[in-house]
């Protein structure tokens, strides 16, 4: 920018000169001087555009960070919330495979109970059998030896 004014004060005749008179009172000087003051009031114009438009700039680039600011706190308001939720579901996720390893020990230890009972009831079946082998052997000697049936049969 300080270019354009060297080239505007060029153009005017500018610089520090009192004229082509050197000062002596004639129209030079005067139109010197207001050149200088045109140059100058039109810099001085310039920046003052150039101020508010910073300004302006600046005000819209703060409006921006709190809109950010904004922004970014919900944002860690909802990791926070999340990660609770997470947690709890962890938590939840948990007790679920506690219960689980419970439940499949009592299926395990249920069908250890089915077999012992399926054997013990084979075991009695079994015994059964060959006690009803015994009791028809018995009862066949006992009638044999000449003892009545009723006697046989209530014992």
């Amino acid at each position: 920018m300080e270019d354009l004014f060297l080239v505007a004060e060029a153009k005017e005749g500018g610089g520090g000169n009192f004229g082509a008179g050197g000062g002596d009172g004639g129209g030079g000087g005067q139109q010197h001087y207001l050149a200088s003051y045109k140059s100058t009031a039109m810099r001085q114009k310039i920046l003052i555009n150039e101020l508010e438009d910073s300004q302006k700039n600046l005000q819209k680039i703060v409006q921006r960070k709190i809109g950010i600011k904004g922004i970014k706190a919900m944002l860690l308001k909802e990791r926070d919330e999340a990660e609770i939720r997470r947690n709890e579901v962890e938590e939840e996720l948990g007790l679920i495979e506690e219960h689980l390893r419970e439940q499949v020990a009592k299926q395990d230890k249920a069908e250890e109970d089915e077999r012992a009972s399926t054997q013990q009831i084979e075991l009695v079946k079994k015994t059964i059998a060959d006690i009803g082998v015994e009791v028809e052997k018995s009862k066949l000697l006992a009638l044999g030896s000449g003892a009545r049936i009723e006697e046989v049969e209530d014992k």
